[in-house]
């Protein structure tokens, strides 16, 4: 490194690092001194100074500069394959040990370092030959305690490099799977008896789990010991979550920061099935304690408490319960124009409970401020509204609104991840849409509501980031409960939609027709035109979801096997909250039925206990509608 370009470190810092390149370039074979320099290294990590944290950020940026990390794990794995793991003499195992505890602080203090490690294949190897050589061995309990920490080195280098890189490239994620982390996650978390293990493993399936995975390795189940070890984990999350808000150091006495323990729960709470898991871990008081303290905290935390607030809000039996317990507290942080999150927020907040008159102590103006050209394409798309909506209370049948090239009025929206890596895209295809003359908005940092209220359809750029953002997930929810027309398009290659996304996209007709294959570059101008096509009204019909049955004409026999989609749309057209009901499918409506018929006070005990129907309005018109069934 050049010198006029090192940052301001100690100079036996850069000493060891200097000595320890030497040594990989001239005594691969003797490496004694290399053990030395490099356990200097180790201990330059674990400075204790003010600004240790971003000391450490700046060590960890300066080793990867130097590329010593391949050599490195290079040379731990001759020593691997020269002796065998049990065979290694003491050097050698404590280079190996310094070499992971490197790995281990680096990837803990530098989202960079992490993105290093994982794209060192010398490393990657490493780590998954120690896994296949260490696993085994410590659930039989015949491991070594020295080995037992290099264990501990190796998953939190893992979990390090998969929080880390949660917020750059999923590429992290691909990479680490391929070298069984899942499996062997798994199997430790299942098995193991060591507290530190079965905690690194579970937040390592917590961050790398496929929805078919995580169903079978994160859900209690019916086993009583899974039960123990999920609501365990969950419990230490929640508690890690109160010691940092009380912290006065940025990590709890365990090692982790707030950052990461939002992280985690917000990981975690993304799957649909996971949400009333967290809610029963008193989730909700810890986030309220947090967003008292909003103006203290950086902004990035409050992000992520809200978004913690949104996923969960959006599982039909913990809405009431946010909105109850963190009413309040959101209330404060929203102020009028604070951007896309907090236009969520205020749809969160769209109850009787929450009109609540005090003026906003924090606002969200730190993290989302739209630029000046994305406000005036708001405030284009509000004068749109508001014209259209005066005509409308007027009486006039609503005028079709030119625009500066003369196009049609309406607007779309544009729904994305928010990755850097679709952010090209996105400026694509709106720049494009737009020479085309469709009014294209991009909800990126625009106002969520305001928009999909009075858009015409809304783009949904699908992708595994897209499936991951929580806002996503809300935006696409609410242009699907207003039933506006949505016009998903392909945007990662291979990829399958799971999660949340998938049920949206089968509530529409012809999905496979539906989904606009923009994955591959060389395809896109053949894929665009697809996309006007659609948009120009040609393709109209795929937009269209598929009708209930009319229920006057339905028997008891004919909607026992409705699916939940139909059973959605019956809901909608009976004018019952089909979001907070979407869980029911025909079989469930086949015994409110007979409920109602043999047992009638146990029928209104459950609509008003269980299905949360907690007015006349609603008990009425679900009233109506089961006795239109039979």
């Amino acid at each position: 490194m050049d010198q006029s370009s090192r940052p301001e470190l100690p100079v036996d810092f850069y000493s060891a690092l200097q000595e320890s390149k030497q040594s990989l370039d001239t005594e691969f074979e003797n490496n004694t001194n290399l053990r030395h320099h490099v356990r200097q290294l180790v201990q330059a990590l674990k400075c204790r100074t003010d600004d240790a944290a971003a000391a450490r950020q700046r060590m960890a940026a300066a080793i990867a500069a130097e590329n010593i990390l391949p050599d490195l794990s290079k040379l731990s794995m001759a020593c691997l394959s020269k002796a065998g793991q049990q065979q290694l003499t003491k050097g050698e195992f404590q280079l190996l040990l310094c070499t992971l505890h490197l790995c281990h602080t680096c990837t803990d203090a530098s989202p960079e370092f992490s993105a290093h490690l994982v794209g060192s294949g010398d490393a990657l190897q490493l780590l998954k030959s120690l896994l296949a050589a260490w696993v085994q061995p410590h659930l039989e309990k015949r491991l070594e305690q020295q080995s037992v920490r290099g264990l501990k080195s190796c998953l939190s280098t893992v979990y390090n490099a998969l929080w880390q890189g949660e917020a750059r490239e999923l590429c992290s994620l691909l990479a680490l799977k391929q070298i069984g982390i899942v499996e062997a996650a798994n199997q430790l978390f299942q098995l193991s008896d060591n507290k530190y293990i079965v905690q690194f493993s579970f937040l390592i399936l917590v961050y790398s789990c496929s929805d078919d995975e995580a169903a079978r390795f994160l859900q209690p189940g019916d086993s009583g010991q899974q039960q123990e070890r999920v609501g365990r984990q969950l419990r230490q999350l929640v508690a890690g979550l109160g010691r940092a808000c009380a912290a006065k150091h940025l990590r709890t006495e365990d090692g982790f920061s707030m950052d990461e323990l939002l992280a985690c729960v917000r990981r975690f709470s993304r799957r649909p099935d996971h949400r009333p898991l967290v809610l029963r871990q008193d989730c909700l008081a810890e986030l309220q304690r947090l967003l008292q303290t909003a103006a203290e905290r950086p902004a990035s935390q409050i992000v992520a408490a809200l978004e913690i607030a949104l996923s969960l809000s959006l599982h039909p039996t913990c809405v009431d319960a946010v909105r109850r317990s963190l009413g309040s507290e959101l209330q404060s942080l929203v102020v009028e124009g604070g951007g896309r999150l907090a236009d969520a927020v205020r749809c969160l907040l769209e109850s009787p409970e929450s009109d609540s008159k005090e003026q906003p102590r924090w606002t969200t103006d730190a993290f989302s401020g739209p630029n000046e050209e994305l406000r005036t394409s708001q405030r284009k798309a509000r004068s749109i509204n508001e014209r259209q909506s005066n005509s409308q209370a007027s009486g006039q049948k609503p005028s079709v609104l030119p625009l500066e090239n003369g196009a049609a009025s309406a607007y779309l929206v544009l729904s994305w991840s928010r990755q850097d890596s679709d952010a090209a895209f996105a400026r694509w295809l709106v720049a494009k849409l737009n020479e085309n003359w469709h009014r294209t908005i991009d909800l990126s940092t625009d106002s969520t509501a305001g928009l999909i209220d009075g858009c015409r359809a809304v783009i949904l750029c699908v992708s595994k980031p897209y499936e991951l953002n929580s806002l996503c997930e809300f935006e696409a929810h609410r242009a699907e409960v207003l039933e506006k027309p949505l016009v998903p398009l392909l945007c990662g290659e291979g990829y399958q939609p799971g999660s949340w996304l998938s049920p949206i996209l089968a509530r529409y007709s012809a999905q496979a027709d539906l989904l606009i294959d923009f994955s591959k570059q060389r395809d896109r101008a053949k894929s665009f035109s697809t996309l006007i096509g659609r948009l120009n009204g040609q393709l109209v019909a795929t937009w269209t979801k598929t009708a209930a049955p009319a229920v006057s004409a339905v028997a008891v026999g004919d909607f026992s096997g409705w699916s939940s989609a139909e059973v959605g749309r019956w809901l909608s057209g009976h004018q019952l909250p089909a979001q907070r009901l979407g869980y029911l499918n025909g079989r469930h409506l086949e015994f409110l039925v007979e409920l109602k018929r043999e047992a009638p006070e146990a029928f209104y005990r459950m609509l008003r206990e269980d299905l949360r129907l907690d007015n006349f309005e609603l008990v009425f018109r679900f009233t109506t509608a089961v006795k239109s069934l039979g």
